[in-house]
Protein backbone atom coordinates (compact mmCIF):
# COMPACT_ATOMS: atom_id res chain seq x y z
CA UNK A 1 0.00 0.00 0.00
CA UNK A 2 1.16 3.86 -1.04
CA UNK A 3 1.10 4.72 3.18
CA UNK A 4 3.68 1.99 4.10
CA UNK A 5 6.16 3.06 0.75
CA UNK A 6 5.67 6.51 2.00
CA UNK A 7 6.49 6.35 5.96
CA UNK A 8 9.15 3.60 5.28
CA UNK A 9 11.09 6.56 3.35
CA UNK A 10 10.16 8.71 6.11
CA UNK A 11 11.55 6.24 9.13
CA UNK A 12 14.31 5.81 6.55
CA UNK A 13 15.34 9.83 7.04
CA UNK A 14 14.69 9.79 10.62
CA UNK A 15 16.17 7.97 13.59
CA UNK A 16 14.09 7.48 16.47
CA UNK A 17 14.81 10.02 18.71
CA UNK A 18 15.81 7.87 21.75
CA UNK A 19 16.03 4.00 22.30
CA UNK A 20 16.53 2.84 25.90
CA UNK A 21 15.16 4.81 28.96
CA UNK A 22 14.72 8.49 28.75
CA UNK A 23 16.11 9.10 31.87
CA UNK A 24 19.24 7.81 30.65
CA UNK A 25 19.13 9.82 27.27
CA UNK A 26 23.09 11.89 27.56
CA UNK A 27 21.79 14.22 24.83
CA UNK A 28 19.16 15.44 27.10
CA UNK A 29 20.45 15.30 30.50
CA UNK A 30 21.31 19.14 30.65
CA UNK A 31 18.14 20.40 29.28
CA UNK A 32 16.31 21.48 32.30
CA UNK A 33 12.55 21.78 30.43
CA UNK A 34 13.35 17.93 30.56
CA UNK A 35 14.18 17.41 34.26
CA UNK A 36 10.28 16.32 35.25
CA UNK A 37 9.71 13.47 32.97
CA UNK A 38 13.52 12.15 33.15
CA UNK A 39 12.68 12.33 36.78
CA UNK A 40 9.52 10.30 36.69
CA UNK A 41 11.09 7.83 34.20
CA UNK A 42 14.17 7.39 36.51
CA UNK A 43 12.14 6.69 39.47
CA UNK A 44 9.78 3.81 37.42
CA UNK A 45 13.17 1.97 35.77
CA UNK A 46 12.15 -1.02 38.36
CA UNK A 47 9.04 -1.36 37.20
CA UNK A 48 8.68 -4.99 34.95
CA UNK A 49 8.32 -4.95 31.07
CA UNK A 50 8.05 -6.49 27.90
CA UNK A 51 10.98 -7.30 26.17
CA UNK A 52 11.13 -4.57 23.76
CA UNK A 53 12.95 -6.66 20.80
CA UNK A 54 10.57 -9.25 21.45
CA UNK A 55 9.63 -11.55 18.40
CA UNK A 56 6.39 -12.14 17.04
CA UNK A 57 4.54 -14.70 19.41
CA UNK A 58 1.03 -14.19 17.97
CA UNK A 59 0.83 -17.77 15.83
CA UNK A 60 2.82 -19.74 18.58
CA UNK A 61 0.17 -17.68 21.05
CA UNK A 62 -3.01 -19.11 19.25
CA UNK A 63 -3.89 -15.25 17.96
CA UNK A 64 -2.29 -15.50 14.69
CA UNK A 65 -3.24 -12.52 12.37
CA UNK A 66 -4.29 -10.81 15.50
CA UNK A 67 -4.06 -6.62 15.35
CA UNK A 68 -4.50 -5.34 18.60
CA UNK A 69 -4.88 -1.86 17.38
CA UNK A 70 -8.02 -3.52 15.75
CA UNK A 71 -9.71 -5.35 18.41
CA UNK A 72 -8.88 -2.27 20.54
CA UNK A 73 -10.39 0.28 18.41
CA UNK A 74 -13.12 -1.72 16.55
CA UNK A 75 -11.56 -1.00 13.04
CA UNK A 76 -13.49 -3.64 10.58
CA UNK A 77 -14.02 -5.93 13.85
CA UNK A 78 -16.10 -6.02 16.74
CA UNK A 79 -14.13 -4.23 19.99
CA UNK A 80 -12.81 -6.94 21.82
CA UNK A 81 -10.38 -5.12 24.34
CA UNK A 82 -9.47 -8.55 26.40
CA UNK A 83 -8.36 -9.60 23.46
CA UNK A 84 -6.38 -6.94 22.24
CA UNK A 85 -4.51 -7.01 25.29
CA UNK A 86 -3.51 -10.62 25.00
CA UNK A 87 -2.64 -10.57 21.41
CA UNK A 88 -0.57 -6.88 22.14
CA UNK A 89 1.13 -9.45 24.75
CA UNK A 90 2.37 -11.34 22.13
CA UNK A 91 2.94 -8.66 18.96
CA UNK A 92 6.13 -7.74 18.68
CA UNK A 93 6.82 -4.14 19.31
CA UNK A 94 5.79 -1.44 16.45
CA UNK A 95 4.00 1.24 15.91
CA UNK A 96 0.22 1.09 17.18
CA UNK A 97 0.87 -2.99 18.10
CA UNK A 98 2.81 -4.49 21.00
CA UNK A 99 4.22 -2.51 23.71
CA UNK A 100 1.89 1.30 22.19
CA UNK A 101 -0.98 -0.64 22.72
CA UNK A 102 -0.13 -1.85 26.01
CA UNK A 103 0.54 1.29 27.42
CA UNK A 104 -2.93 2.40 25.99
CA UNK A 105 -4.95 -0.09 27.75
CA UNK A 106 -2.40 0.02 31.34
CA UNK A 107 -3.78 3.63 30.82
CA UNK A 108 -7.40 3.54 30.59
CA UNK A 109 -8.23 0.25 32.11
CA UNK A 110 -9.20 -1.81 29.15
CA UNK A 111 -8.64 -5.17 29.16
CA UNK A 112 -6.57 -4.96 32.04
CA UNK A 113 -6.77 -3.18 35.13
CA UNK A 114 -5.41 0.37 35.32
CA UNK A 115 -2.01 0.04 35.94
CA UNK A 116 -0.44 3.93 35.51
CA UNK A 117 3.10 2.60 36.71
CA UNK A 118 3.43 0.28 33.65
CA UNK A 119 2.09 2.86 31.20
CA UNK A 120 4.26 5.33 32.40
CA UNK A 121 7.42 3.60 32.06
CA UNK A 122 6.12 2.00 28.47
CA UNK A 123 6.02 5.93 28.18
CA UNK A 124 9.56 6.36 29.35
CA UNK A 125 11.46 3.74 26.68
CA UNK A 126 8.94 4.01 23.92
CA UNK A 127 9.72 5.72 20.52
CA UNK A 128 8.93 9.62 19.57
CA UNK A 129 10.59 13.17 19.53
CA UNK A 130 12.16 14.43 22.87
CA UNK A 131 9.02 17.07 23.42
CA UNK A 132 6.38 13.80 22.96
CA UNK A 133 8.29 11.57 25.30
CA UNK A 134 8.33 14.92 27.96
CA UNK A 135 4.47 15.44 27.35
CA UNK A 136 3.14 11.71 27.55
CA UNK A 137 5.23 10.99 30.73
CA UNK A 138 3.65 13.57 32.18
CA UNK A 139 0.45 13.41 30.96
CA UNK A 140 0.31 9.93 32.05
CA UNK A 141 1.33 10.83 35.41
CA UNK A 142 -1.41 13.39 35.63
CA UNK A 143 -4.13 10.59 35.56
CA UNK A 144 -2.62 9.51 38.81
CA UNK A 145 -5.29 9.98 41.57
CA UNK A 146 -8.22 11.35 39.75
CA UNK A 147 -11.03 10.48 37.03
CA UNK A 148 -9.69 11.62 33.77
CA UNK A 149 -12.41 13.24 31.17
CA UNK A 150 -10.80 11.54 27.84
CA UNK A 151 -9.06 8.16 26.89
CA UNK A 152 -5.38 7.96 26.87
CA UNK A 153 -4.44 8.13 23.41
CA UNK A 154 -0.66 7.73 22.13
CA UNK A 155 -1.44 10.44 18.88
CA UNK A 156 -2.55 12.93 21.60
CA UNK A 157 1.30 14.14 22.62
CA UNK A 158 2.66 14.50 19.16
CA UNK A 159 4.62 16.91 18.39
CA UNK A 160 7.04 15.75 15.13
CA UNK A 161 5.76 15.77 11.20
CA UNK A 162 6.88 11.84 11.48
CA UNK A 163 4.20 10.69 13.56
CA UNK A 164 1.39 12.94 12.54
CA UNK A 165 2.13 10.13 9.73
CA UNK A 166 1.62 7.08 11.63
CA UNK A 167 -1.26 9.02 13.42
CA UNK A 168 -2.78 9.89 10.21
CA UNK A 169 -2.33 6.32 9.01
CA UNK A 170 -4.13 4.79 11.95
CA UNK A 171 -7.18 7.46 11.80
CA UNK A 172 -7.59 6.21 8.00
CA UNK A 173 -7.45 2.67 8.72
CA UNK A 174 -11.15 3.91 10.78
CA UNK A 175 -12.40 5.40 7.77
CA UNK A 176 -11.38 2.36 5.64
CA UNK A 177 -12.91 0.01 7.83
CA UNK A 178 -16.23 1.99 7.75
CA UNK A 179 -15.93 3.02 3.82
CA UNK A 180 -15.49 -0.97 2.80
CA UNK A 181 -18.72 -1.35 4.32
CA UNK A 182 -20.57 1.51 2.67
CA UNK A 183 -18.86 -0.14 -0.48
CA UNK A 184 -20.95 -3.31 0.17
CA UNK A 185 -23.72 -1.45 0.74
CA UNK A 186 -23.43 0.74 -2.76
CA UNK A 187 -23.10 -3.00 -4.26
CA UNK A 188 -26.46 -3.74 -3.05
CA UNK A 189 -28.17 -0.69 -3.96
CA UNK A 190 -27.04 -0.61 -7.57
CA UNK A 191 -26.70 -4.47 -7.88
CA UNK A 192 -28.15 -4.95 -11.25
CA UNK A 193 -27.69 -4.20 -14.90
CA UNK A 194 -24.76 -1.39 -16.41
CA UNK A 195 -25.25 0.68 -13.33
CA UNK A 196 -23.21 -2.44 -11.12
CA UNK A 197 -20.90 -2.37 -13.97
CA UNK A 198 -20.21 1.12 -13.84
CA UNK A 199 -20.31 1.44 -10.57
CA UNK A 200 -17.62 -1.01 -10.29
CA UNK A 201 -15.37 1.03 -12.95
CA UNK A 202 -15.79 4.37 -10.62
CA UNK A 203 -14.38 2.60 -7.81
CA UNK A 204 -11.20 1.18 -10.05
CA UNK A 205 -10.62 5.14 -11.34
CA UNK A 206 -11.17 6.30 -7.77
CA UNK A 207 -8.57 3.61 -6.43
CA UNK A 208 -6.27 5.13 -9.55
CA UNK A 209 -6.98 8.65 -8.75
CA UNK A 210 -6.00 7.80 -4.72
CA UNK A 211 -2.99 5.94 -6.07
CA UNK A 212 -1.46 9.46 -7.60
CA UNK A 213 -2.98 12.18 -6.11
CA UNK A 214 0.09 12.14 -3.13
CA UNK A 215 2.02 13.44 -6.01
CA UNK A 216 1.13 16.22 -6.06
CA UNK A 217 1.46 17.01 -2.37
CA UNK A 218 4.45 18.50 -1.34
CA UNK A 219 6.96 15.64 0.51
CA UNK A 220 9.94 17.87 1.40
CA UNK A 221 9.63 18.01 5.38
CA UNK A 222 8.71 15.81 8.15
CA UNK A 223 4.91 15.37 7.80
CA UNK A 224 5.21 14.20 4.35
CA UNK A 225 3.52 10.85 5.21
CA UNK A 226 0.52 12.98 6.95
CA UNK A 227 0.14 15.22 3.98
CA UNK A 228 0.02 12.23 1.53
CA UNK A 229 -2.12 10.58 3.42
CA UNK A 230 -5.03 12.40 3.97
CA UNK A 231 -5.03 14.27 0.84
CA UNK A 232 -5.69 9.94 -0.27
CA UNK A 233 -8.11 10.07 2.03
CA UNK A 234 -10.22 13.10 1.36
CA UNK A 235 -10.58 11.44 -2.32
CA UNK A 236 -12.12 8.96 -0.82
CA UNK A 237 -14.15 10.74 1.65
CA UNK A 238 -15.77 12.71 -1.69
CA UNK A 239 -16.60 10.13 -3.20
CA UNK A 240 -18.28 7.72 -0.77
CA UNK A 241 -20.13 11.33 0.29
CA UNK A 242 -20.78 11.84 -3.18
CA UNK A 243 -22.32 8.16 -3.46
CA UNK A 244 -24.67 8.79 -0.67
CA UNK A 245 -25.72 11.81 -2.52
CA UNK A 246 -26.52 9.88 -5.34
CA UNK A 247 -28.53 6.89 -2.99
CA UNK A 248 -30.39 9.58 -1.07
CA UNK A 249 -31.69 12.71 -1.40
CA UNK A 250 -29.48 13.86 -4.37
CA UNK A 251 -29.22 17.51 -2.66
CA UNK A 252 -25.65 18.27 -4.31
CA UNK A 253 -25.87 16.68 -7.40
CA UNK A 254 -28.73 18.82 -7.58
CA UNK A 255 -27.24 22.21 -6.76
CA UNK A 256 -24.60 21.36 -8.99
CA UNK A 257 -26.84 21.52 -11.98
CA UNK A 258 -27.07 24.56 -12.03
CA UNK A 259 -23.34 25.82 -11.36
CA UNK A 260 -22.10 27.36 -14.72
CA UNK A 261 -18.73 28.65 -13.59
CA UNK A 262 -17.46 25.50 -12.75
CA UNK A 263 -15.29 24.41 -15.56
CA UNK A 264 -13.97 28.23 -16.40
CA UNK A 265 -12.82 27.98 -12.79
CA UNK A 266 -10.94 24.95 -13.12
CA UNK A 267 -9.01 25.97 -16.25
CA UNK A 268 -8.52 29.27 -14.57
CA UNK A 269 -7.28 27.65 -11.20
CA UNK A 270 -5.38 25.03 -13.14
CA UNK A 271 -3.25 27.58 -15.40
CA UNK A 272 -2.24 29.34 -11.93
CA UNK A 273 -0.95 26.43 -10.42
CA UNK A 274 1.46 24.83 -13.40
CA UNK A 275 2.31 28.45 -13.46
CA UNK A 276 3.35 28.62 -9.94
CA UNK A 277 7.11 28.27 -8.70
CA UNK A 278 6.98 25.61 -6.00
CA UNK A 279 10.78 25.49 -5.85
CA UNK A 280 13.16 22.43 -6.81
CA UNK A 281 13.98 20.97 -3.30
CA UNK A 282 13.22 17.38 -3.26
CA UNK A 283 9.78 16.53 -2.84
CA UNK A 284 7.99 19.61 -3.93
CA UNK A 285 5.62 18.80 -6.40
CA UNK A 286 6.51 19.45 -10.14
CA UNK A 287 4.55 20.33 -12.88
CA UNK A 288 4.57 16.80 -14.26
CA UNK A 289 3.10 15.44 -11.44
CA UNK A 290 0.45 17.88 -11.33
CA UNK A 291 -0.26 16.99 -14.74
CA UNK A 292 -0.09 13.30 -14.23
CA UNK A 293 -2.40 14.06 -11.41
CA UNK A 294 -5.05 15.84 -13.99
CA UNK A 295 -5.12 13.10 -16.44
CA UNK A 296 -6.25 10.34 -13.56
CA UNK A 297 -8.57 12.66 -12.43
CA UNK A 298 -9.95 13.59 -15.87
CA UNK A 299 -10.48 9.58 -16.10
CA UNK A 300 -12.00 9.49 -12.69
CA UNK A 301 -14.84 12.14 -13.75
CA UNK A 302 -15.81 10.48 -16.81
CA UNK A 303 -16.12 7.41 -14.49
CA UNK A 304 -18.65 9.28 -12.68
CA UNK A 305 -20.63 10.63 -15.78
CA UNK A 306 -20.74 6.92 -17.16
CA UNK A 307 -22.09 5.86 -13.32
CA UNK A 308 -24.62 8.40 -12.68
CA UNK A 309 -25.90 8.25 -16.33
CA UNK A 310 -26.34 4.07 -15.60
CA UNK A 311 -28.17 4.70 -12.17
CA UNK A 312 -30.28 6.68 -13.68
CA UNK A 313 -31.37 9.25 -11.00
CA UNK A 314 -32.67 11.85 -13.63
CA UNK A 315 -29.89 14.43 -13.32
CA UNK A 316 -28.25 16.00 -16.46
CA UNK A 317 -24.79 14.55 -16.88
CA UNK A 318 -23.39 17.98 -16.53
CA UNK A 319 -24.12 17.97 -13.16
CA UNK A 320 -21.31 15.73 -11.65
CA UNK A 321 -19.06 17.00 -13.76
CA UNK A 322 -19.65 20.16 -11.66
CA UNK A 323 -19.72 18.74 -8.59
CA UNK A 324 -16.07 16.92 -9.22
CA UNK A 325 -15.40 19.86 -10.83
CA UNK A 326 -15.91 21.58 -7.49
CA UNK A 327 -13.35 19.12 -5.56
CA UNK A 328 -10.67 18.76 -7.75
CA UNK A 329 -10.94 23.04 -8.00
CA UNK A 330 -10.42 22.79 -4.14
CA UNK A 331 -7.35 20.58 -4.54
CA UNK A 332 -5.66 22.63 -7.15
CA UNK A 333 -6.49 25.78 -4.33
CA UNK A 334 -4.61 23.84 -1.52
CA UNK A 335 -1.67 23.88 -3.33
CA UNK A 336 -1.57 27.32 -3.84
CA UNK A 337 -2.27 27.81 -0.04
CA UNK A 338 -5.67 29.14 -0.72
CA UNK A 339 -9.04 27.31 0.22
CA UNK A 340 -12.45 27.69 -2.51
Amino acid sequence: MRFFLVVTLALSLAAPAQAGNWADDPEYAQHAEFATSRRICDQLRRVELPDAKRPDRREQGGMAGCRSEALYYGIGVPVDAKAAFACAQLEADDMFSGDMMLMTMYANGKGVAVDLDKAVALACVGTGAPMEIHYRVQSLTQRRGVTPTAEFHWCDDITSGLNMGWCAAHAARFDEATQAEDVKAFRRHWREGEAAVRLEALLAAAKNFVSVRGNEVDQSGTARAALVIEAEAEVRRRLHDDLHDLAGSQMRLAAAATDTDADAELNRVYKRVMAHDFGEYGGAPSPAAIRGVQRAWLKYRDAWVAFVKAAGPGLPPQAVINLQTRHRIAQLLELLGETP
